[in-house]
């Protein structure tokens, strides 16, 4: 016992080490989409629903989404590299949105309204004017970035529509 009557008593608490060690998630586990920037110096990708950008070899990761009251999906970069699309279900249902990638703090411009559908797919053409998606209802929509207006250009009766490719002078559409 020490003056002030205090004294140190031996304790032992079993414990398992893993309890002490830090822990690690695997990331490849929560990555659901990723798209290469056009000039191939970053990446743009959708993890647990929330927007980032990052270099490939020097700077932080940057992210995009306002937090998880929102989730982020098929991020697409446009042919300029400076601003994505990707799709958005603020008010509870989809919406395709463009973000400017140089400022993670500005507010996503909305480029469709109404009901869209369950976006399944989505390819933005090579000259950035148009973005190609298909929905849960077997439809392939076109939407004019400029005009913000979309129109269904074809129906599956059978299956989904996927694996969509624009012509390198955005003319054509494969799918």
């Amino acid at each position: 016992c020490s003056s002030n009557g205090v004294s140190p008593v031996d304790a032992e608490t079993p414990t398992q080490e893993q309890h002490w060690s830090r822990r690690f998630s695997s990331p490849m586990r929560y990555l659901e989409h990723f798209s290469v920037h056009p000039r191939g110096h970053k990446v743009g990708f959708i993890t647990r629903g929330q927007a980032f950008t990052m270099p490939f070899f020097e700077g932080a990761c940057v992210q995009h989404s306002p937090g998880s009251d929102v989730r982020y999906r098929w991020l697409e970069w446009l042919n300029d590299g400076d601003k994505f699309v990707a799709v958005m279900d603020k008010d509870k249902f989809e919406r395709l949105i463009s973000h400017d990638a140089k400022d993670p703090m500005a507010e996503p411009t909305f480029l469709t309204e109404g009901d869209i559908g369950r976006v399944i797919s989505l390819a933005v053409s090579p000259d950035g004017t148009k973005i190609a998606f298909s929905n849960h209802r077997f439809e392939l929509l076109i939407l004019d970035i400029q005009s913000k207006k979309w129109n269904v250009i074809d129906r599956s009766d059978a299956d989904r529509i996927s694996s969509m490719s624009w012509s390198p002078d955005s003319r054509w559409l494969a799918y």
